[in-house]
């Protein structure tokens, strides 16, 4: 019974001290019969304890290799005892872990060191992980010198995961809880904060350290609100929207809306509250600041065409009705937004912003044009006039109109493409035509490229308008601009000269050789009859060719060139095109 009561420890040690007095015996042949059955005595008296033990029992020698293995660890790591022999105990380690234990392990060897409850992940012979807490002990002989390790695994597996489920959850829930934008709070029933999130942190300007000795009563204005709040909630056991004034590390003072529930215990008794803060003294200070701007400026601003909203902090106070007309908001759907609605994009909103403020701080009024939204997410495009209301922005109190000039610009758009475009083809005119050729010829030198241009003429276009009117002249000119723009390359340019003539801008032409090809499929294009209305029309075109850099490396050289070869293609029986270098 006294064997029994001995501490595994105990044991362990016991069996050292006999198999060193084994080793011994082992130097004496007389002894040694004696010795072994003292070890077999032995080895059965601890035999049941070290087999039936809950710990898996080891031994390995001074090379990590196992020597003994208790026969539990094929119920922990699914080994037999005789397949462990052939290992060293950093084999069982799991990959990732394999080399830095083993490094560590051998430092402790090295040492000869004790160690205690080392927690290492280790494979399974079926490939999952398990968890283990190793001791262990150094074996010494006689003289000092390490013979190896002897020690205990528990099965730690069950603990790990159960910790690793907890690490989970409570990180989900910390991800949840910081994650949001509300101010979450926990507190005792007297006021002690135990968690917050760090948008509680900046709602109030306070660090964590700074809440351990803060009681959340000194953050009320009112302290009969504390009273009022507890008596809500503990008789209700929640409380929802409960409105009041908060107070900020700075001093500052904000008007909040809190949302919570008790806190209790499992024997029903309140241990504290729970809940979100939120700040509304935008909000307060908006519905404010909309009462007074209604007086000041309503009057003025529906008097006016334009849609005309007030400001303070560029946020909309006031809008009068013809901010429907322009933007298709109601007024009172713009009361409390933000002028951003009116814009694009956040991004564009912003740099707006930094842009006019600055002007406006240094002077009264500012205009200028800007791209705008409207409700229906129609882009207009909007002179917009700002001016404060006060001699500086500390107020930052502003008035805007928005007049919509939309139609005016794309008049003026309307004018800018007329002035480069041929009214009757709409295709580009000579103006139009020089600045792509202009642009093309500086490319085409800074890339050492080829480009060609030709200038067509259409053969007795004249005996066409004298006999049929310049009615159906003007149509023919217009087909004749369609057919030569489906011959063409997208990146290619057809523009009209003037009259009956027309030019071509190729750009990089890969070879000389390309620009005959491209003047051969024009003539044959022109084979096709032009049919509309009733007219079946015939006619060709004379086409005069020039390439860059060959027959001029400036636009006036090359139109001169192109028309002289033009004119050749003419004397030369018309319906075909001529190379001005051929000439």
């Amino acid at each position: 019974m006294e064997d029994k009561d001995k501490t595994k420890g105990q044991l362990i040690n016991e069996l050292v001290a006999l198999r060193q007095r084994l080793a011994e015996f082992e130097t004496k042949e007389a002894e040694r019969k004696r010795a072994e059955q003292a070890l077999l005595e032995s080895e059965r008296r601890f035999k049941d304890v070290v087999e039936n033990a809950l710990e898996w029992i080891w031994e390995i020698d001074i090379n990590g290799k196992y020597t003994y293995t208790s026969p539990i660890v094929e119920k922990i790591l699914g080994y037999k005892h005789e397949e462990l022999l052939k290992k060293h105990f950093y084999d069982l380690f799991h990959p990732e872990d394999r080399e830095e234990l083993k490094k560590a392990a051998f430092e402790v060897f090295a040492r000869r060191e004790s160690f205690r409850e080392f927690i290492n992940r280790n494979v399974h012979k079926n490939g999952k992980t398990v968890w283990l807490s190793t001791s262990g002990v150094p074996i010494l002989d006689e003289e000092g010198n390490l013979l190896g390790y002897r020690g205990a695994d528990t099965d730690i597996t069950e603990r790990k995961q159960t910790e690793e489920a907890l690490r989970k959850s409570e990180e989900k829930y910390r991800t949840i809880i910081e994650g949001s934008r509300d101010a979450i709070y926990i507190t005792t029933r007297e006021g002690k904060i135990v968690d917050v999130n760090q948008a509680f942190l900046d709602l109030l300007g306070y660090t964590r350290e700074e809440l351990e000795g803060l009681d959340v009563r000194e953050t009320y204005v009112n302290p009969d609100d504390r009273l009022i709040f507890q008596q809500a909630i503990e008789q209700e056991g929640s409380v929802r929207d409960f409105e009041l004034k908060l107070r900020k590390k700075d001093g500052a003072e904000m008007d909040c809306l809190l949302t919570a529930t008790v806190r209790q215990a499992d024997d029903g008794s309140i241990l504290g509250y729970q809940g979100i803060i939120r700040d509304i003294t935008e909000r307060k200070r908006a519905e404010e600041a909309l009462r007074e701007a209604e007086a000041l400026i309503s009057s003025i601003a529906e008097a006016i065409p334009h849609a005309v909203v007030g400001l303070r902090e560029r946020r909309i106070i006031f809008a009068n009705e013809s901010v429907k007309a322009v933007f298709g908001w109601k007024p009172e759907e713009l009361i409390g937004k933000g002028t951003r609605v009116l814009y694009r994009s956040e991004e564009e909103y912003e740099e707006i912003a930094r842009h006019f403020y600055p002007v406006l701080e240094r002077q009264q009024t500012y205009s200028e044009e800007y791209l705008c939204r409207c409700k229906d997410g129609r882009d207009i495009m909007c002179m917009v006039s700002t001016a404060r209301i006060g001699p500086t922005l500390k107020e930052k109190e502003i008035v805007v109109v928005y007049e919509d000039i939309t139609e005016r610009k794309r008049a003026e758009q309307q004018l800018a493409y007329m002035a480069t475009h041929d009214i009757l083809t709409d295709l580009p005119n000579r103006m139009l035509f020089n600045d792509r050729l202009n642009l093309a010829l500086a490319q085409a030198k800074r890339n050492q490229q080829k480009l060609a241009m030709m200038w067509l003429d259409l053969d007795r276009f004249k005996l066409i308008n004298d006999k049929l009117g310049h009615s159906v002249g003007d149509k023919l000119l217009q087909a004749v601009g369609d057919r030569l723009t489906g011959l063409l390359r997208k990146g290619d340019t057809v523009a009209r000269m003037g009259g009956d003539e027309f030019l071509i801008l190729l750009p990089e032409i890969a070879q000389v050789e390309d620009t005959d090809k491209i003047a051969q499929k024009v003539l044959e294009g022109f084979q096709e009859t032009f049919v509309f209305d009733v007219h079946e029309l015939h006619i060709t075109t004379s086409i005069g060719v020039v390439i860059y850099p060959d027959d001029g490396e400036d636009a006036d050289t090359m139109m001169r060139h192109a028309d002289m070869a033009m004119y050749s293609a003419k004397q030369k029986g018309r319906d075909n095109y001529q190379r001005y270098t051929q000439l």
